[in-house]
């Protein structure tokens, strides 16, 4: 009952912002006109309009316009452009709120557990705002906390546009390329880390860990004594905004390098590691006085696992090598296009994309643009496109904006690429098709145990003959495929090394 109230009051006072930012005389001539070029024009308004209604209507939805920012396939270019310039800003909360949240986290106040604490705020958003502070041991920190009966307000907005898509889907359960669900789904994932800080903590240790060997980057230490469900503490960083290109120059730093550097943080973290942070906009990078590139603000991360940074990766050099009927097989074999699409028409519309890039020096490519393309045919083609690759695909847009911004006259991807060659000789050759079965095995031994285990939970401690039997083959039939895994190994290290 309570929640049929709040969805009415929302309800109203959606449509009441809506009318006042005169955005439907906007969709109504979307409607009507024909003309494309105009079209695009109304799309790039609506987006404009956008940009000033999220923010009116709570956090949620704000951290909705962001993720559809990163859904052109349902939006458009032209809106989702738009949204990728989001700004989240509001007013500090008072100094006062964020002393009774230290006291209900930690039971201490900021006096008894920080020797310094700035009482205004270096920024404050719509889920949480940051203080610098001095802690007992003289470490500058930064202290990230949560605004108070966020979570409700969160969980209000969320369930108002979980009713708001139920009601669309009411009139688009046809359409099967609108996802809405998909972008709900997306939304409930960043909202579990947006609003337990933990999670945010644990995000920043786990690629602090995963680049302990590399240079030219560095990862904030989390100081976990400090941190809760409300509060992040993080080591501060004394840095330059990589987006102030002028203080940048007047600090001799080589933009090139700066570049070239960015280029390799981020392939090290996706096609590396599998979990790259994905809000890497200029605001989040700063450079330090030795050239490294710091990151900070982690409360976007993605995952990517083996299998699909792999196929990003073959994809991209597919293209590059001209290899369409790969490209088409790996599309076709991962099971990514349906097996009822015709595998003649998807390569070439794969060589339409690649034919005019083809040629062209590297430093003219932008593969922000090869994944916008091919993004575009697997629509055509009813792919379902991971929403972890459309976030990819914006974090690449980003970086390269980045770079452009640093030098407009050189590709960031040309500077990396002896990088990049080198890493696509260890990972797509040979060793690369090893390591691939070894990851196929490990996965498939994994499913085979929990087949035992649920067989066993299943099955009543009286067994019979046959079932033993069952039992019996499965186990063979592991160590058969651990023995062919292992021996094919060794063969290839034997022969080929």
């Amino acid at each position: 009952m309570k929640s049929g109230i709040k969805n009415i009051y929302f309800l109203i006072k959606l449509i009441l912002i809506l009318l006042s930012s005169n955005i439907y005389s906007y969709l109504f001539l979307l409607c009507v006109r024909k003309d494309l070029s105009k079209k695009a024009k109304l799309k790039q308004k609506i987006g404009e309009k956008l940009l000033k209604i999220f923010p009116k209507l709570g956090p949620a939805f704000i951290k909705l316009g962001q993720v559809l920012s990163t859904r052109s396939d349902i939006i458009g270019e032209e809106v989702a452009i738009q949204l990728s310039n989001l700004q989240d800003k509001l007013p500090s909360f008072s100094i006062n709120e964020v002393k009774k949240i230290f006291k209900s986290e930690f039971g201490s106040s900021t006096e008894e557990l920080f020797k310094i604490f700035d009482v205004n705020s270096i920024a404050a958003a719509s889920i949480a705002q940051v203080h610098k502070a001095v802690t007992k041991e003289g470490d500058v920190v930064a202290v990230k906390i949560l605004r108070p009966k966020i979570k409700q307000k969160y969980i209000n907005n969320l369930h108002f546009i979980q009713f708001i898509s139920s009601v669309i889907n009411i009139f688009l359960r046809n359409d099967k390329r609108i996802k809405i669900d998909e972008v709900i789904n997306t939304l409930k994932k960043a909202s579990e880390i947006e609003l337990d800080l933990r999670l945010e903590g644990a995000a920043a240790n786990k690629i602090k860990e995963n680049c302990i060997r590399d240079s030219n980057i560095y990862i904030p230490k989390v100081y976990w004594s400090l941190t809760s469900k409300n509060v992040l503490t993080l080591e501060w960083i004394d840095g330059i905004s990589i987006g102030r290109k002028e203080d940048l120059i007047k600090e001799d730093f080589n933009l090139d390098e700066l570049t070239k550097k960015l280029a390799i943080i981020f392939f090290n973290q996706a096609c590396r590691d599998g979990f790259f942070h994905a809000d890497i906009h200029p605001g989040n990078i700063l450079i330090m006085k030795n050239g490294d590139i710091a990151l900070v603000d982690f409360g976007i991360v993605c995952y990517l696992d083996y299998e699909l940074k792999t196929f990003v990766a073959e994809v991209v050099y597919g293209f590059l090598n001209k290899e369409y009927e790969k490209i088409k097989n790996l599309h076709f074999d991962s099971g990514f296009v349906p097996s009822d699409q015709s595998e003649y028409q998807f390569e070439l519309s794969c060589r339409s994309i690649g034919e005019p890039i083809i040629g062209k020096s590297l430093k003219d490519m932008s593969l922000g643009k090869l994944l916008k393309h091919l993004f575009e045919v697997s629509r055509k083609f009813s792919v379902k496109i991971h929403p972890e690759l459309l976030l990819l695909h914006k974090t690449i847009l980003t970086i390269e904006g980045t770079g452009y911004v640093l030098n407009p006259k050189i590709n960031m991807w040309d500077l990396a690429s002896p990088w990049i060659k080198d890493w696509a000789k260890k990972n797509l050759g040979k060793k690369g098709t090893i390591q691939k079965i070894k990851y196929r095995q490990e996965k498939f031994v994994k499913r085979m145990k929990n087949i035992l285990y649920d067989y066993k939970i299943n099955t009543n401690s009286n067994t019979s003959l046959n079932n033993n039997q069952t039992i019996f083959k499965l186990i063979i039939a592991i160590l058969i495929i651990n023995t062919l895994t292992v021996l094919i190994v060794f063969l290839y290290k034997f022969f080929i090394n």
